[in-house]
């Protein structure tokens, strides 16, 4: 039948290349035209299904339609958006979450498919060709800046005179723990800049199994095996620490690892004698639809908490 001649007509070599391409070059240009034009999601993919001539095609589509009907959202995997991207939009249900090298041109395509009235720049200090009416720096108040030296000599990506550039200094820690150069505290006032503090706060764990959020009182008194793929896993072992958890192994894999079969068997291994494993909520998404046999896994879910939110709020020009 034509789904039998559909589908045959895909996998062809060279012309099943040359339809596949014609078919999406149109699904894509359609449906950008009727999305910009006003037409809701749902009747522009119900219009453009009939203008790709392709039944396996045509259900793909209907199955999109149906899933947009059901509130489901069509965005990136992990694997292609990357893990902090993908972390960001889980947590921000209903805010778009733009993913581009080039962030001038995903800043526009922000403004041309979303209208914000606001674009906040992850990581995006030294994007100087990059017009701002904001620039939050955010420092470590235990690690402060290192030695002074620029990467890969120290952990600077640009010199300190280049806060200069900064609206508002952000520290991670309170002002009296401050060291390492006493983060040049004096300075960042001299910068006549505002100075705000915060703190990262344990609010739940997460289960790997089920989803399902627990009060962080779970872990006080078990021996945990604690597994971070960050940049600073030392803290991560403190914060688990101070909960009242006994850390009884710690392991630790480069910042951003994805996780193989091999990884697994290995911290199966190493993980005998532990309650439970406690991972980071940028590794639990790396770690889903895996299995650590025989220990239950959870995520250490944390929110940033202002000291002076109504300082904050002034910087934004909210009051």
């Amino acid at each position: 039948g034509i789904k039998v001649y559909d589908k045959a007509s895909l996998k062809l070599p060279f012309l099943g290349d040359i339809l596949r391409k014609v078919f999406l070059t149109r699904f894509c240009g359609n449906i950008s035209t009727l999305i910009s034009s006003g037409v809701s999601i749902n009747k522009a993919l119900r219009i453009t299904s009939d203008t790709v001539n392709n039944s396996m095609y045509k259900k793909l589509i209907g199955e999109i339609e149906h899933r947009v009907s059901e509130g489901e959202k069509i965005v990136l995997g992990r694997e292609d958006a990357g893990d902090e991207p993908y972390l960001i939009a889980a947590r921000l249900k209903n805010i778009p979450v733009i993913v581009g090298r080039d962030r001038h041109r995903a800043g526009m395509y922000a403004i041309e498919k979303f209208r914000p009235d606001v674009i906040i720049l992850d990581d995006g200090f030294q994007h100087i060709g990059l017009a701002r009416d904001l620039d939050i720096v955010l420092i470590d108040g235990k690690r402060g800046f290192g030695s002074g030296y620029l990467f890969p000599m120290g952990i600077l990506r640009e010199p300190i005179s280049s806060l200069k550039r900064a609206s508002v200094f952000m520290v991670k820690g309170s002002e009296l723990g401050i060291r390492n150069y006493e983060l040049r505290i004096m300075n960042l006032k001299e910068q006549n800049r505002p100075l705000l503090f915060l703190e990262y706060k344990p609010k739940a764990v997460i289960s790997l199994a089920d989803n399902s959020r627990l009060n962080v009182d779970i872990l006080r008194g078990k021996k945990v095996a604690a597994l971070s793929g960050i940049a600073d896993p030392k803290s991560f072992r403190d914060t688990i620490e101070g909960l009242g958890a006994y850390v009884i192994k710690e392991i630790i894999y480069p910042d951003h690892h994805s996780y193989t079969a091999d990884d697994l068997n290995d911290i199966v291994a190493e993980t005998e004698g532990a309650d439970m494993v406690v991972v980071t909520e940028k590794d639990l998404v790396k770690l889903k639809g895996c299995s650590i046999k025989g220990l239950p896994v959870y995520a250490l879910a944390i929110d940033v908490e202002l000291k002076d939110t109504e300082a904050f709020e002034r910087v934004l020009g909210l009051n």
